[in-house]
């Protein structure tokens, strides 16, 4: 059973750590944030007006965006900082892979953040992108297309195409064993 926070939580902006040891949702007051065996949840100070949280591989930062600008910020607290300098490109959903890899969806497409850089790259010929997931294994994203109607599609980050998994798709996600 899992307690709901105060501030209308979203469960649409809803995230589980890797190791499902933290839980954090979008919230009218900001990113609230609960470690598992614990009842209480708290607001991550500086997150007001964040949405679509999402954890870092070792659980301990959540990507977050505030009017379409990607932050970070510690799960266990302190300040958000931004992912891309001066904020130019502006910030859907997003997700965070095994190896620091973020990818988020922006101006219809999907976007490309490796760690250590701050210069995102756009991905080839992704219209419509939405709900981006990197592969368990780093090599690709699966994400909705909405550009002709619903389309589950999976882009090969070294060949840099997509393909179509499934017509008439709603949001695929991603299980480990």
């Amino acid at each position: 059973t899992l307690e709901l926070p105060k501030g209308n939580p979203d469960l649409l902006r809803f995230a589980v750590s890797p190791n499902g040891s933290r839980f954090a949702f979008f919230t009218d007051e900001g990113i609230a944030v609960r470690d598992s065996g614990q009842r209480e949840y708290r607001v991550l100070p500086g997150t007001q007006l964040g949405e679509s949280p999402a954890f870092s591989p070792d659980g301990e930062w959540i990507i977050f965006q505030v009017r379409g600008r990607l932050r970070k910020i510690a799960a266990s607290g302190g300040s958000a900082v931004a992912l891309i300098p001066g904020d130019s490109v502006l910030s859907g959903d997003a997700s965070w892979g095994h190896d620091g890899t973020i990818v988020f969806e922006a101006r219809g497409g999907l976007y490309l953040l490796t760690p250590g850089s701050t210069v995102p790259r756009r991905l080839a010929g992704v219209e419509g992108a939405l709900a981006p997931r990197l592969t368990l294994d780093g090599r690709g994203v699966l994400y909705l297309d909405q550009s002709r109607g619903a389309r589950l599609k999976y882009h090969d980050l070294a060949k840099d195409s997509s393909y179509t998994v499934m017509e008439d798709a709603a949001n695929g996600q991603l299980l480990s064993n």
